[in-house]
């Protein structure tokens, strides 16, 4: 809405005619009208009687918003833009919401940064086809990641695979399912009696 169509609504809102709003302001009805149709602007001084005439803010008449609006939308400007400066400066991983990763492994269901620049990323993990080897891969991963500062948040399920993992292997002090029993009584191995030197073997 122009200038000039504030001062319109508001003048009938009032009630009064342009030739009375002139009248009261100053000024001529065909200046009110040039005003009303944006082809004259008035001064400062005759906006502010205008304003006070038809009972309005003087801001609003001139600008579409009182000085509150006006200072409420660049407070929020403000506030929107450092919100987005520091959410990029400070998260480190590059993870995006909604995107997957590592061949489908993972998914990403959410990213966020605490003002004290914690980072916390939210998954899901497909582990129904992960290796072992890929289950320690991954903790390995955000174990470091954690070091850094950046949460994983998501996966207990990889944690007890891996736990489940570590309770399946060998223990090397123990003998492997199915040795022999070690024999009783003296451990070195029994060897053959020597013969005496000289002979040949078979004598």
């Amino acid at each position: 809405m122009s200038f000039g169509q504030r001062i319109k609504a508001a003048r009938e809102q009032a009630g009064i005619t342009q030739v009375e709003l002139g009248e009261k302001v100053g000024v001529s009805g065909v200046a009110i009208m040039r005003y009303e149709k944006g082809t004259r602007q008035p001064r400062l001084e005759q906006f502010q009687r205008i304003a006070s005439v038809l009972s309005v803010d003087v801001n609003w008449l001139m600008h579409g918003q009182t000085l509150e609006e006006r200072d409420q939308v660049w407070k929020d400007q403000v506030a929107r833009r450092f919100e987005e400066a520091t959410s990029h400066q400070k998260q480190r991983s590059p993870f995006k919401p909604g995107e997957s990763y590592f061949g489908g492994d993972m998914r990403v269901k959410n990213v966020t940064v605490s003002p004290d620049g914690k980072e916390t990323v939210t998954i899901d993990m497909d582990i129904g086809k992960l290796s072992s080897e890929d289950v320690m891969g991954y903790l390995e991963m955000f174990n470091k990641m954690a070091k850094l500062g950046i949460t994983v948040d998501g996966i207990s399920r990889l944690i007890d695979a891996a736990t489940n993992i570590t309770n399946m292997a060998p223990n090397p002090s123990q003998d492997p399912p199915g040795a022999p029993p070690a024999p009783a009584g003296d451990t070195d191995t029994p060897t053959a009696q020597d013969a005496p030197e000289g002979a040949k073997e078979g004598e």
